[in-house]
């Protein structure tokens, strides 16, 4: 006579799929118990003399985890399903993505002049060599600039103080930038054959763009004796 066995399918999550490979479907049926995970495995008598095996499985429907039961039955009756482990299926860990890692982006800080910034208030040089005090502009807050650049054309050279200033902290913790001042003394290094009046640009890091350009002029070194006047080179 047949025999019935029950079979009980443990599934991870409880909401996934599974469906049972039945290769004997001709000696052996699988039917579910209701909606449960409860399954009855009949499994009929051998009436003939050749002993028959088959292997019934249970397949998940992520494609890879199985389980299984070998039924062995020998010529002439029947042996009970025996349930065998499944073999374990290592999940590759999931990658947790690293943010990458932001960069700064380029502070361009300007250089104002106090005073000769204007075409129409450039500084004599016949009132020999003069200080003008800067103020850096666009400076990020909780950083000691650097001073600005020292430069010089053919008739005017400079020398740069250190900024002074500092970055407090405000009662919220945050950065309050303040403002970062100094001084740059302008020098005329040399003396034109005709009078000049020109602009020297100044820069801070290399960079011209939004810093003051110092206005001056330079008297002729030739007197008007000699037949030459002062010379206006824009």
């Amino acid at each position: 006579m047949a025999h019935t066995y029950t079979r009980t399918v443990t599934v991870v999550p409880s909401s996934a799929e599974y469906s049972w490979d039945n290769p004997a479907t001709g000696w052996i049926t699988i039917n579910q118990l209701g909606s449960s995970d409860t399954w009855e495995i009949t499994v009929s008598d051998n009436q003939t003399s050749q002993a028959r095996s088959a292997t019934l499985t249970v397949n998940h429907a992520d494609g890879t985890t199985t389980n299984s039961i070998d039924v062995n039955q020998a010529a002439g009756g029947s042996l009970s399903p025996t349930p065998v482990p499944p073999t374990a299926t290592p999940v590759p860990p999931t990658a947790t993505p690293i943010p990458p890692t932001a960069t700064p982006a380029f502070v361009s800080i300007g250089v104002e002049l106090d005073n000769y910034n204007q075409s129409s208030n450039d500084y004599n040089f016949s009132n020999g060599d003069v200080t003008v005090g800067y103020t850096l502009t666009n400076v990020p807050a909780n950083i000691s600039p650097a001073a600005p650049d020292e430069v010089s054309s053919a008739y005017v050279s400079t020398t740069v103080t250190n900024p002074t200033g500092s970055s407090p902290v405000s009662s919220k913790g945050e950065s309050v930038p303040t403002i970062w001042t100094g001084n740059i003394t302008f020098t005329q290094a040399s003396s034109p054959l005709n009078g000049i009046a020109a602009a020297l640009q100044l820069s801070h890091g290399g960079v011209t763009t939004g810093n003051d350009l110092f206005y001056y002029t330079i008297d002729s070194s030739v007197s008007e004796e000699d037949g030459e006047g002062p010379k206006v080179i824009g």
